[in-house]
């Protein structure tokens, strides 16, 4: 119902980002004017905002509860990627991040941080109130160390550090204890420095 979804959006949050948009058009224009080769680069900037614009009102009119049986599906297509990037990715850098894709090239690790949320809230919105104890903290902790691991090897330490806020963020809106996230993340620091030693 489009009355119902103008009603519940967050105009402050809209406006917000389209400010931000404007700003970073502006900046482009003004940064490439000078430059023939590059001078209609902020009309692709644009372009790019209105395909976003377009992607906000379709997905604001989409029941996302419907995504919550599918987050799995998705979580695993996203794994999948990241091993074929190990398989036939681009190389660029060092760093085997890309699949190509005629012209494009899709960086899987992007999509598995999207892929991440919709798992983790789909695992947290399963349990019942008052069950997020440390079992439940580290089994979440522990669907996203498949998505690190595949990060690393590309390499791509970046992902695996966003990934962990991620978990962070959504395991504390979900009622996790902060000790118990506290642990994990002495665990982490704690086997980060020891590999750190070895290698």
């Amino acid at each position: 119902d489009m009355r119902r979804m103008i009603a519940r959006t967050d105009w402050v949050l809209v406006g917000t980002a389209l400010v931000l948009c404007a700003i970073g058009i502006a900046m482009v224009r003004s940064c490439t004017h000078s430059d023939v080769a590059s001078a209609g680069r902020w009309l692709l900037q644009a372009a790019w905002v209105v395909i976003g614009i377009a992607a906000l009102a379709v997905m604001s009119s989409f029941d996302y509860e419907r995504l919550r049986p599918l987050a799995p599906w998705i979580y695993g297509i996203c794994l999948i990627l990241l091993v074929l990037v190990l398989v036939a990715g681009t190389q660029v850098r060092g760093a085997q991040r890309w699949l190509p894709l005629g012209p494009l090239r899709l960086q899987p690790t992007e999509l598995v941080k999207v892929a991440s949320v919709l798992l983790l809230a789909a695992y947290f919105a399963s349990r019942q109130e008052g069950e997020i104890g440390a079992r439940e903290v580290w089994t979440s902790f522990g669907l996203l160390v498949p998505a690190m691991a595949l990060s690393v090897l590309q390499p791509d330490m970046g992902t695996p550090v966003v990934l962990v806020g991620i978990w962070l963020a959504v395991a504390f809106v979900a009622g996790a204890r902060v000790s118990h996230l506290a642990a994990v993340l002495l665990i982490l620091i704690a086997l980060f420095g020891v590999s750190w030693q070895l290698g």
